[in-house]
């Protein structure tokens, strides 16, 4: 990058997205803000993918002030969050147990016209689930068929075994119960995630009752 300047070379858009998206990878964030003013400073419009690059780095090591930052720095340059944008924030607000933000950012991308994809509606779900409120976890699963998502089974048993993993047992027993009553019917994968919990929870006895329940289900 250095010698193209030296040798009079004006770096273009997609330089400039490669370099950003070098020290974004080796985790030079401190760096990046300043990469983008130096592309501003050259007359250079930073695009939606540099801008994301940038935002994601942050919002994926919770830093969400920097992050927030970069949404601002966005708007100035006269783009808009796009649904890879909210739906990273989104991500990192739920995982940092910040839900009432995530339901927040949720509704501003609808207000702004940003239809939510399968990834946002997720991890919003998952959010959701990790502090018992069930009822609104449902009332996402309807909204995604209302706009023709279809949630699969992939969805819950990444929500399920997620929950496992954190220990929250009897969250992730409420989500096959969830499943069931928006029509998505629970797989063997769902079940063995399910008794695998249970079992690290110490709670033998309510695997094997499970144990017994996918027999009868799944054969």
């Amino acid at each position: 990058f250095d010698s193209m300047i030296r040798k009079g070379i004006k770096p273009d858009v997609t330089i400039y997205g490669i370099l950003i998206h070098g020290y974004a990878a080796k985790g030079a964030l401190a760096d990046l803000p300043d990469l983008l003013d130096l592309m501003v400073a050259n007359g250079i419009s930073p695009n939606h993918h540099i801008f994301n690059i940038v935002f994601c780095a942050f919002a994926k090591k919770a830093m969400i002030d920097e992050a927030i930052h970069i949404l601002s720095k966005m708007r100035q340059q006269g783009l808009s969050p796009n649904v890879v944008t909210y739906g990273t924030l989104i991500d990192a607000l739920c995982k940092m147990g910040r839900v009432d933000d995530a339901v927040l950012k949720f509704n501003q991308m609808i207000d702004e016209g940003v239809t939510p994809n399968i990834v946002v509606f997720n991890s919003l779900i998952y959010g959701l689930c990790t502090v018992d409120r069930w009822e609104k976890a449902e009332e996402l699963f309807f909204e995604m068929l209302d706009q023709e998502i279809r949630p699969d089974i992939v969805s819950f048993n990444t929500i399920m075994s997620n929950l496992c993993k954190e220990g929250r047992v009897m969250e992730a027993q409420s989500v096959i119960d969830l499943m069931e009553r928006v029509g998505v019917r629970p797989n063997v994968i769902s079940y063995t995630t399910l008794i695998g919990g249970h079992c690290l929870a110490g709670r033998t006895d309510e695997a094997a009752k499970l144990l017994d329940v996918m027999v009868s289900v799944t054969t």
